[in-house]
C-alpha cells in the first residue's frame, strides 16, 4: 500500500509540474513576445481607454497663434486586448500589442466638450462649451498599418449625433477666432458610455 501511495504522490507531483510548465509556455511566452506565441483573433480585438494626452500644433507658448492652422491634437492612452489562440492549446483573452488590422473600442463616445477659462466671444462666456465652434477629425481605430478609419465633421455636436465609438485620435480646429479675451487655456473632456471621463488641458494660448 505504501509503494502504491508513493507512486500516486510522485505521479501527481509531476503532473502538477507539467501544468505549471505548460501554463508558462502558453502565457509567459506570449507576455514576453506580445502575442507572438499564437494567432490573434482580430474579430475579438479591442482597445480600452485609460487616459487622454495631447498637444497644440503648431504653437510655441508666448507667441501668437494662427487660427487658420492651429489644431489641438488628442490621442488616447490605452490597453489593447485580443483573444489569442495558443500554439499549445486553447484560447484566452489577454492584453498585448496591436496587430496590423484596425481595432476599435467597445465603448461609445457619449460626450465631448471644450471649454476655455476666459470669455471667447459675446456668445461664449468663460467655462461655456465651445463645441459648436470647433471642427473635428477623428481616427477611430488603434494605430497600425491600416488605421485609416476616420471621419470629419464641421462641429462636435454633428459628430456626436452619429453615436460614434470612442475614437483613438482626434484633431480639433476652431471655426472662428476669439473676439474678446485673447489668452485662453482650453480643457477638453472625453466621456465614454461606461461612465469614464478623461480630460486634457492645453497650455496657455495667445491669439492676435
Amino acid at each position: 500500500m505504501k509503494k502504491i501511495s508513493f507512486k500516486i504522490t510522485i505521479t501527481c507531483f509531476f503532473y502538477f509540474l507539467s501544468l505549471i510548465y505548460s501554463t508558462f509556455l502558453m502565457n509567459g511566452c506570449c507576455m514576453i513576445t506580445s502575442c507572438g506565441c499564437g494567432r490573434v483573433e482580430t474579430s475579438t480585438s479591442f482597445f480600452k481607454v485609460k487616459g487622454l494626452k495631447g498637444n497644440v500644433n503648431p504653437y510655441i507658448v508666448g507667441t501668437q497663434a494662427n487660427i487658420n492652422n492651429l489644431s489641438i491634437n488628442l490621442s488616447v492612452e490605452y490597453d489593447f486586448y485580443s483573444k489569442l489562440h495558443s500554439n499549445y492549446n486553447g484560447a484566452f483573452l489577454m492584453a498585448c500589442s496591436p496587430g496590423q488590422n484596425p481595432t476599435l473600442s467597445k465603448e461609445k463616445l457619449t460626450n465631448l466638450t471644450i471649454k476655455s477659462n476666459a470669455k471667447f466671444s459675446s456668445n461664449f462666456d468663460a467655462n461655456v462649451n465651445l463645441s459648436n465652434t470647433v471642427q473635428i477629425y477623428t481616427i477611430d481605430s488603434v494605430e497600425g498599418s491600416n488605421s485609416s478609419m476616420g471621419s470629419f465633421f464641421s462641429n462636435i455636436p454633428s459628430y456626436l449625433q452619429t453615436n460614434p465609438t470612442s475614437p483613438f485620435q482626434l484633431k480639433l480646429r476652431f471655426n472662428e477666432a476669439p473676439t474678446t479675451d485673447k489668452i485662453h487655456i482650453f480643457t477638453i473632456s472625453y466621456e465614454e458610455s461606461n461612465g469614464n471621463i478623461y480630460t486634457f488641458t492645453t497650455p496657455e494660448i495667445t491669439f492676435p
